[in-house]
């Protein structure tokens, strides 16, 4: 996930994160959490679009991935706001072009894997997308900004950690569920989808924790370096490659 190139020098003011994003990032997860295991639906209306679209919150499967990806929706708003406040040094235009153009194309991808928690393939081909674009935007900046800059370490460790298992997981899940609708045609919404909607929520439930355990440590690392002094003060400029 990426922001707008800078000449500016790691140390100064405006390359600084606030501290209401992560604290926000927080709350999304803690509500994330409480609304799925606490609220049981009672007097919740159903979702209607149409004749042929509808489907209840408060159904656990439902419910549990309904709250994960609207979370996961904010984090991404939050997450792109706060970045683009800060100072990401990108040394390669081609990678801060593909890490936004990712992180763009993720909130359509986001709004059409809500959109389409009735059916479950097209749902399930939503996510996956998604899960690759998150993978694209984060390995892009991974790679795209300045070795000095502490912005580096943090999308290196959203790739390993949290964009590359659950692209790897959902590439497995895809498999699986191919080879149930194969095997049992007759039967493909309703085990097979409380299973796919169950494993989806956990994955995203999963890296949203991830995401916040990650920002938290990479602003700690950041101020604790700028308060000792140990962060390089070499600004570096953008270069097309």
């Amino acid at each position: 996930m990426a922001s707008a190139p800078s000449q500016a020098s790691p140390t100064t003011p405006e390359s600084r994160r606030k501290l209401w994003p992560l604290v926000a990032y927080g709350l999304i997860v803690i509500a994330e959490i409480v609304f799925a295991i606490l609220v049981d639906g009672k007097g919740f209306p159903s979702f209607e679009m149409g004749s042929h679209y509808s489907f209840n919150i408060y159904k656990y499967y439902h419910k549990w991935e309904f709250t994960a990806l609207i979370a996961t929706f904010l984090l991404v708003v939050i997450f792109w706001w706060d970045q683009g406040k800060s100072t990401l040094h990108f040394q390669k235009t081609w990678c801060y072009r593909v890490s936004n153009g990712s992180l763009l194309i993720s909130l359509p991808f986001l709004i059409g894997a809500v959109a389409t928690l009735h059916y479950t393939s097209l749902h399930f081909l939503f996510v996956f997308l998604l899960s690759l674009a998150f993978l694209a935007s984060d390995g892009s900046t991974w790679h795209g900004v300045d070795t000095k800059s502490p912005w580096r370490e943090q999308a290196k460790m959203f790739c390993l950690f949290s964009d590359a298992p659950i692209v790897g997981a959902f590439f497995c899940l895809g498999i699986f569920y191919l080879i149930s609708l194969l095997s049992e045609p007759s039967d493909p919404l309703d085990t097979i989808s409380y299973f796919i909607a169950g494993a989806i929520a956990f994955q995203w439930l999963a890296s949203n924790f991830i995401f916040v355990v990650i920002s938290w440590g990479n602003y700690l690392e950041l101020w604790g370096s700028t308060v000792s002094g140990d962060v390089g003060t070499k600004g570096t400029s953008e270069t097309d490659v």
